[in-house]
């Protein structure tokens, strides 16, 4: 379940109740990587801003955090302002000259290269990869807490041998 928090006069902070890990409707639990070696992101992108896109991370059916990527955009790719496609993808953990750490990198994402997951709070602070937070704010298109939701995904990440993601789109425009 979701609560509204007042940010501010004009906003509002959506967090969830039991943040993160929320089953989500007719899925499966997630299990521990340590048993199963393998790992399944879905990523649906639910509110689509003229900044950004929000989303809802979940792990193997287990909602784990909010999501925010670039616009997604009908026409030409514009660098570093465009999410990815949606599709499917593996993931692999590497490291990253840029962030000078190691990161989940999706592999093979047609038209974008060094795709990432990582800490981040809006659309500034992302060239196409993925950012995570434990709330999100829909009418700043913000996220909020992402280092907290970052370090939680990532430690699941690294007990998995494999991983992919599947992003979709079912999404509400915001204008």
């Amino acid at each position: 379940m979701k609560r509204r928090f007042p940010f501010s006069q004009e906003s509002t902070v959506e967090k969830s109740d039991q943040a993160p890990r929320t089953q989500l409707p007719e899925t499966q639990p997630r299990q521990s990587a340590g048993s199963n070696k393998s790992l399944h992101l879905l990523l649906v992108r639910d509110i689509l801003l003229p900044q950004c896109t929000l989303g809802k991370l979940s792990i193997n059916g287990v909602f784990e955090c909010y999501t925010l990527e670039d616009p997604v955009r009908a026409g030409p790719k514009i660098a570093g302002e465009t999410a990815i496609p949606a599709g499917f993808y593996d993931v692999q953990i590497t490291y990253s000259p840029r962030f000078k750490r190691m990161l989940p990198l999706l592999i093979d994402v047609r038209g974008f290269s060094g795709i990432r997951i990582h800490p981040g709070n809006t659309a500034q602070d992302t060239e196409g990869c993925i950012l995570v937070g434990t709330a999100r704010d829909v009418e700043r298109g913000a996220l909020y807490n992402s280092r907290e939701a970052f370090d939680r995904l990532f430690a699941v990440l690294l007990e998995a041998k494999i991983i992919d993601i599947r992003i979709i789109e079912r999404r509400e425009n915001v204008a």
